[in-house]
């Protein structure tokens, strides 16, 4: 691995990672590794959190497995939520005016997509939901509202379709994020309000538990953690990650499947 770890260490005292790709894999499981190591950095002093495009209710039970306090970034950053409670601190939220426009262009052009509003999700495709925290219902159940965050889907067959579309949304609303995201289930667009994203929700942490960006570690896999990265003072990519998030990283560690977020603590624990 690419081993480009700073001498002084100590200096490092909150460090906030992906969920998804990063501190589980695929089947949504932190394993016993990780959660030791997890737990061997908070105790030593410092601070964990996540930052997940995930609603708070999907993380919930392994913020309970690994003890965490610190506030905790969901929803890409529209919402910022104190694991202990799962009350919500700070929520930024797309308007009405905006939610219904957006839904009237994605019907009209057909496209799959879900509005996330409290534990539901809202949605016009198939969704394998296994969080017992969190309820769907179908699009047509939702009453147009405030939301925090949007979700539009496509797959090979109509990925250019879609990706040219979300280009012009995006170029012609300045007041959103949208950010891409790539799984082996197809392509996906996260739609929140331009101050919720990942960035900001390191920004909202960092001031919560009064630390500055040079002591700040993050570490993501994925397109949607470049806010995550850019924000804090060092940048970790995990092995199993896309290529444009290794190439703004400082270190490379391994994969998710390999307890990649373990041997990160270890390194910056340096018990190597």
């Amino acid at each position: 691995m690419q081993n480009n770890f700073p001498e002084d260490r100590a200096k490092f005292k909150l460090l906030i990672a992906d969920y998804d790709g990063t501190l589980a894999g695929v089947d949504h499981v932190v394993t016993p590794v990780v959660e030791a190591a997890v737990k061997k950095w908070i105790d030593s002093g410092r601070y964990f959190s996540i930052a997940t495009g995930r609603q708070f209710g999907m993380i919930n039970e392994d913020c309970k497995k690994l003890s965490l306090k610190t506030p905790v970034i969901t929803r890409g950053g529209a919402e910022i939520v104190d694991p202990t409670t799962g009350k919500i601190i700070s929520a930024e939220l797309i308007d009405k005016k905006s939610i219904g426009e957006l839904m009237t262009i994605f019907f009209e052009n057909n496209l799959s997509f879900l509005v996330e509003h409290g534990n539901v999700l809202y949605t016009n495709f198939k969704y394998v939901l296994d969080f017992p925290n969190v309820m769907k219902k179908e699009l047509e159940d939702f009453e147009t509202q405030d939301a925090p965050k949007m979700v539009v889907k496509a797959y090979d067959h109509d990925y250019e379709k879609v990706h040219k579309l979300m280009d012009e949304i995006e170029n012609s609303r300045p007041y959103l994020s949208i950010l891409r995201t790539h799984n082996k289930f197809g392509y996906g667009w996260d739609i929140t309000s331009v101050k919720a994203t990942k960035l900001h929700g390191v920004v909202h942490v960092m001031e919560y538990v009064n630390v500055k960006r040079e002591e700040v570690v993050g570490v993501g896999d994925s397109y949607n953690d470049f806010p995550l990265l850019e924000a804090s003072g060092f940048k970790v990519a995990m092995a199993n990650g896309h290529q444009e998030v290794k190439e703004i990283a400082d270190v490379i560690v391994p994969s998710h499947d390999e307890d990649g977020v373990a041997y990160l603590i270890d390194q910056l624990l340096n018990e190597n």
